[in-house]
C-alpha cells in the first residue's frame, strides 16, 4: 500500500477519523490492561513502550494514562500526521528506523505481524529487540493461525499475507536469536453482564474443558496455542545463553 489514495480507502474501511484518535473507549481500556496483566507485561508509571502499527491511537492513549512514555509507527502517513497533532511522538517506519531511539521496556504489535512478509519477520524482529531496554518484552497479537476461528480475521483484511500459528512463531523468533516466552488465546472482556454474553462466555469455557484439552492432549501436547480464540497472543524476550 502506497498510494495516498489506498491510504485514505483503508481508513474509510476501518471507520478511522482524525476527530476520534486517540479516544479510549472502556471496553478497549478494559481489554489492553487484562490483555497485558494475564501475559506477564502489566504496564507500569516510568515504562518507556513503543507500539508499532499504532492504527486509531487507543492504545497509545492507554499507555499515556498509565503514565508511559509512549513512541508509535504507522505505515499510514496521515496517521502519523494525525497522531502528532495529537501530542504524540510518531514515525513512519522509514523516519524511525534512522532514529537512535532504544531502551525500551515493552514493544507491542497489535495485528501487525500478519501484513509483514513472513521472509522479513526475522529481521524485523531482531530489529525491535535491539531497541530493548535490558529485560525488556515483545508483545504481540495476531488472526490464530492454528485455528478455523482465526480464518475470519485472517482473511477479513486485504492487506494480511502471512498466516502465523505457533509452531511458525517460534522458529521466526529463533531465526531472530529470540524467545517465544508466552503463547495462549486472546483475553477475553465481557461487553455486559447480559444473559446472552453469560451465556456465551459459559458455553465456550464448557467447549475448552470438553473438547479443547482432550485434542490437545492427544494430538498436540504441550502445544500453548488455543482452539477457541481467534487471535493468538504472544510474549517473546531475548534468547537467554
Amino acid at each position: 500500500m502506497s498510494d495516498p489514495d489506498d491510504y485514505m480507502r483503508y481508513l474509510e474501511w476501518k471507520s478511522w477519523n482524525e476527530s476520534d484518535f486517540g479516544r479510549l473507549q472502556p471496553l478497549s481500556a478494559r481489554y489492553f490492561e487484562g490483555e497485558l496483566a494475564s501475559q506477564g507485561v502489566a504496564l507500569k508509571s516510568g515504562w518507556r513502550v513503543l507500539e508499532i502499527g499504532f492504527g486509531n491511537g487507543e492504545f497509545l492513549c492507554h499507555a499515556r494514562d498509565q503514565g508511559c512514555t509512549v513512541v508509535g509507527t504507522e505505515l499510514n502517513p496521515e496517521l502519523v500526521k494525525t497522531a502528532r497533532a495529537a501530542g504524540y511522538a510518531a514515525y513512519t517506519p522509514e523516519s524511525f528506523e534512522g532514529a537512535p531511539d532504544a531502551g525500551f521496556d515493552l514493544i507491542v504489535l497489535f495485528d501487525v505481524l500478519e501484513h509483514i512478509p513472513q521472509d522479513r519477520l526475522p529481521a524485523m524482529l531482531a530489529s525491535l529487540a535491539a531497541r530493548l531496554a535490558p529485560g525488556g518484552k515483545i508483545f504481540c497479537r495476531f488472526p490464530n493461525g492454528d485455528s478455523p476461528l482465526g480464518r475470519p480475521f485472517q482473511h477479513g483484511d486485504m492487506t494480511h499475507i502471512t498466516v502465523i500459528g505457533e509452531f511458525k512463531l517460534n522458529y521466526l523468533a529463533r531465526a531472530a536469536g529470540l524467545n517465544v516466552v508466552r503463547f495462549g488465546g486472546q483475553f477475553r472482556v465481557l461487553p455486559d453482564r447480559s444473559f446472552r454474553t453469560l451465556l456465551s462466555y459459559a458455553m465456550i469455557r464448557l467447549m475448552e474443558l470438553l473438547v479443547e484439552r482432550p485434542i490437545k492432549s492427544i494430538f498436540f501436547r504441550g502445544w500453548r496455542f488455543a482452539v477457541f480464540s481467534p487471535n493468538s497472543v504472544a510474549v517473546i524476550a531475548r534468547t537467554v545463553a
